[in-house]
Order: C-alpha cells, then structure tokens, then sequence
C-alpha cells in the first residue's frame, strides 16, 4: 500500500515547485479561479477545507467513495469525470463541483459541508456552466440549481410560488434545512432521504410524490402529505400504510397487548 502523503506538504510542494496538483482553468477579473483537481493530494486538501467527504478520498472503503469513485476518477487519465475548485485570490475552496465531460453534465456542486454553494459564489458557477454549455443533472439537490425558462433558480433561494416546470428531486440530501419547496411541481417530488418532514407551502404535484417513511408513520406528516394535489399513485401508497397501521392496531387490541415490546 502507497504511503499517505500529507495533503498540506504535499500542497506547499506544489505551489512552490509546479508539480500539477491543479490546473486553473478559467480565472475571474476579480481573481477568482476555477481550478481542475488533478490529485488525490489535492483532493484531499480540497475536503479537509471544504469539509466534505473528499477528505476521505484515501479510504477505498468509505461508504461515500465507493458510491462515487472520486479516487478513480483522478487515478485514470482517460476518465471523464473530473473535479473542479472555486478559489479565491488566497487559494481558498469555496465551491467543489464534479462534471461528467462525457455527457457534459454538472453531477455535483457543493459549498462548505456539503451544503449548497452560497450566492456570492453560485454567479461564477453559473458563468461557468453557462460559457462551457453544461448541463445541470436531474438532481436539483446535488448541484443546488434548477434552469428553466432560460434562467438559473438557485433551490436555496426560490421566487415565492415558484412553478417548477418539471421534477424536484433533491432525494439522499440531508442538507438542505430550512428549504421552501416550490408552490407548484409539474413533474415528481423526491424528498426522500432528506430531513424534511412537511410540506409547507406546496399546493399541487403533477406527478409522484417520493417522501420520508416518516410521512407514513407520523399521522402529523400525513396530514401534510394529504393537504397537497397529487397523484393517485402517492395515494395509494399512503391509504396501504394507514391501513397496515389500523390493522396493526386493530391486532394488538385483540391480543390484549397494552404496549408492543420488541423482541430481545
């Protein structure tokens, strides 16, 4: 096994020396750069700052880089996922992102611990994605971002009753507290995996509704979830939960039991 370099010695080496940890690729007329990570030093250094699960790019069996090989993608040269930084003039992260050049496609923009990248910073992202014509994923909650009606929609800072005109999926993002969700929905509504756990403000979903098991078990969430136009396929699943737990219920007063004790 390779010896772990440290990402801060391994840095001042390649500022003083020019060894390639990063390659800038665009710089800002106020000296913000868009940087290509090239390393897994680099890499390194980028999440110990940011504060995101890049810091474990050394550890093959992370949960996090096993689902997305960030250690492959800067080992394999000809892979065409690559990592970028926002920097600032003093070479600080403030914004990490992560583009499939293959499909041309923004797969990931985070801010510091994972959370979207703020709007100080979010307008060169958009310069970004706007001079190189990518494309955002389907997944409004890894890149922050929505574009429709030929703008960007920062999801952090949505217009009151904004329409969104096709899907909202921010699902297995536990980040994103407090968020207003879009008055209208004309695609699926994908909160799952998330810490939201109502449905403030939101008054019609074209599509599915894809929510927390809490939805299901808490009768205040469901009450949410049954205030809001949607399809009949969310019903159903909701109607088939109320009715395991009535029938739950209905066996447990059978049986005489006053409390459920789980089994040892």
């Amino acid at each position: 096994m390779a010896k772990r370099v440290n990402p801060t010695k391994a840095w001042k080496r390649a500022v003083e020396e020019g060894r390639g940890h990063i390659e800038t690729v665009k710089c800002f007329d106020d000296g913000y750069r868009f940087v290509r990570i090239r390393t897994l030093e680099a890499a390194c250094r980028e999440g110990e700052q940011m504060r995101h699960c890049l810091k474990n790019v050394y550890d093959r069996h992370d949960p996090y880089m096993m689902n997305m090989p960030y250690h492959e993608f800067l080992e394999d040269s000809a892979s065409e996922m690559k990592i970028y930084s926002l920097r600032d003039p003093d070479n600080i992260p403030y914004v990490t992102a992560v583009i499939d050049e293959g499909s041309n496609t923004l797969l990931e923009c985070r801010g510091k611990t994972n959370r979207p990248a703020k709007s100080e910073y979010t307008r060169y992202m958009i310069d970004i994605l706007d001079s190189w014509r990518v494309n955002l994923s389907d997944n409004c909650g890894n890149t922050g971002l929505i574009y429709q009606d030929g703008q960007y929609y920062e999801i952090m800072n949505l217009p009151d009753n904004f329409v969104c005109r096709r899907s909202f999926d921010i699902s297995k993002n536990d980040s994103f507290i407090p968020l207003v969700l879009p008055r209208v929905v004309l695609g699926d509504l994908n909160i799952s995996g998330t810490m939201i756990f109502n449905l403030d403000g939101v008054e019609h979903v074209e599509g599915e509704v894809v929510v927390p098991n809490v939805f299901y078990t808490n009768r205040h969430a469901r009450r949410a979830l049954e205030g809001v136009a949607i399809s009949g396929a969310t019903f159903q699943k909701l109607q088939m939960a109320k009715d395991y737990l009535a029938d739950l219920r209905r066996d447990v007063r059978n049986a005489g039991i006053a409390s459920y004790v789980p089994p040892s």
